[in-house]
């Protein structure tokens, strides 16, 4: 998935995996060279990245995620409940 806003010059670009197996750091480093292909030499600022999983994440990927801001996402993020505390764009840089 991509995401893109030329006028703040951002994009973000996004993986979903559904696999019984949780999504390490190798999910990341290929999403970070597929993003390459992306860019336009110098046109945007800045690149986030997010992570979809059905499985969870290592515990690799979500030290990762924390210093780098890679926002992860598993099904329990995606449900809302009735009475929802925290909205789906919380953790969006």
């Amino acid at each position: 998935m991509v995401a893109i806003s030329d006028e703040a010059r951002v994009v973000l670009v996004g993986e979903c995996k559904w696999s019984a197996k949780p999504v390490g750091t190798d999910v990341l480093a290929e999403l970070r060279h597929k993003a390459q292909f992306l860019q336009r030499e110098g046109f945007w600022d800045r690149v986030h990245y997010a992570l979809f999983s059905r499985a969870g994440f290592t515990q690799a990927l979500q030290e990762t995620a924390v210093q780098e801001g890679v926002v992860l996402i598993g099904p329990q993020d995606l449900v809302q409940k009735a009475n929802p505390s925290v909205s789906l764009s919380a953790g969006l840089p």
